[in-house]
């Protein structure tokens, strides 16, 4: 009796809460990358002789790098599969956060910071790729508001742990200590996930039943829906509305939390 209350209790974990669990750490860590440099920043500048404008420039290259790869990102998981492409990014802007740790050229650190940003670009389209393959579509929403708390978060845990390590030992230590934990999730999500969640040895029947009798009514309702193309959707109203709304909260958010010490 004992036995079957355990494996009643284990069937309640599902694969796709493990998945929602790693894929909300991915998006830690590209906020603790991220806003490291924000509390490290008057360091730096210190430390290379940066004038304000110099150190603003610093932060915008990122977000330069950042935007311009969004969409290729998406692209490049819907071509590939989440799983190679945030494996990969992970380890990518974990590597450069690194780096950072190491640069005394302002050159050569306005291109570090430019390439961690095309790596983080990456993780986006392919953590809501994840979301989409492991969650049926009425539990999206959730996951996809789970994930969200990290946005606030993550810029409030990068300001305890990086104003420590700089205060223990230095600015450059942070960034190297910042990446190592990257590398290591990234390599776990190479060897462990899967793409298809067929493939993925711990799936129950259940829960694949679940997400195939999801696919089968995602199919119905594309038929009834067929012909939208991407001209019509542009022409939607909350389309831009949406946009707007993200855009000023970015502009506003980003403003304060990077710029501020600047004034």
């Amino acid at each position: 009796m004992n036995k079957q209350l355990q494996l009643k209790k284990k069937s309640k974990w599902k694969v796709r809460y493990t998945v929602l669990f790693v894929l909300w750490l991915c998006w830690l860590f590209s906020f603790l990358d991220r806003m490291v440099i924000t509390i490290a920043l008057p360091y730096i500048g210190e430390d290379l002789n940066l004038t304000a404008t110099a150190q603003g420039l610093l932060l915008s290259i990122f977000f330069a790098g950042y935007a311009l790869f969004q969409i290729p990102g998406g692209m490049l998981s819907d071509k590939f599969g989440f799983r190679r492409v945030m494996s990969i990014a992970i380890v990518w802007w974990s590597i450069f956060t690194s780096l950072t740790g190491f640069i005394f050229s302002y050159p050569l650190m306005l291109l570090i910071r430019f390439v961690f940003g095309l790596g983080e670009a990456c993780l986006p389209g392919a953590a809501y790729k994840g979301i989409a393959n492991y969650f049926p579509s009425k539990q999206r929403g959730t996951a996809t508001g789970i994930q969200s708390t990290v946005n606030t978060l993550g810029p409030a845990i990068a300001a305890i742990a990086a104003a420590a390590i700089i205060g223990a030992f230095g600015w450059r230590t942070v960034f190297i200590v910042m990446g190592i934990p990257g590398i290591i999730l990234g390599l776990y999500i190479w060897f462990k996930f899967k793409d298809n969640p067929k493939d993925h040895p711990k799936m129950t029947k259940e829960e694949l039943a679940e997400l195939e009798e999801d696919i089968e009514n995602e199919k119905s309702n594309e038929e009834k829906n067929s012909g939208v193309s991407f001209k019509e959707l542009f022409k939607k109203p909350i389309l831009w509305q949406m946009a707007f709304i993200w855009f000023f909260f970015d502009i506003t958010f980003w403003g304060f939390t990077s710029g501020f010490h600047l004034i």
